[in-house]
């Protein structure tokens, strides 16, 4: 087993001011956290999917917060949209769904547990145990 192979991913938008759209993940994945590293102006981020928009974090975040999703899926893609006023920056941290986590955990099973997943997490009686 390959252990350089990450679960979870963090991208940073050091900048919101710098950008309105801005993509995390361009495939489907699971989204754990975001954290404010600066706070943010009083415009909302919205976290959008090519379906539509699946989150928002109302404005005029504290530096320091932590806002979890506990997994949230992202269908499509994970996007940022943002107010060409806003500032701040934050990190969004998220599992994405890729072929090289799921080989390279492998197909461990027993009578409850399973990581033959598209995430690579491990499940016991369907649930999430590890995230």
């Amino acid at each position: 087993m390959n252990s350089d192979i990450p679960i979870s991913k963090a991208v940073n938008i050091e900048d919101l001011s710098a950008q309105t759209e801005f993509t995390v993940s361009p495939s489907s994945c699971l989204l754990q956290a975001v954290y404010v590293n600066v706070t943010t102006s009083a415009h909302p981020i919205l976290l959008l999917d090519d379906l539509g928009i699946v989150v928002e974090i109302p404005g005029s975040q504290t530096a320091g917060s932590l806002l979890t999703f506990d997994n949230y899926k992202f269908d499509e893609n994970l996007n940022c949209i943002i107010n060409a006023s806003a500032t701040g920056s934050i990190t969004v941290i998220f599992v994405p769904e890729t072929s090289a986590i799921k080989s390279n955990v492998g197909n461990l099973s027993g009578d409850f547990i399973s990581v033959d997943n598209a995430y690579g997490l491990l499940t016991a009686n369907g649930n999430y145990v590890i995230r």
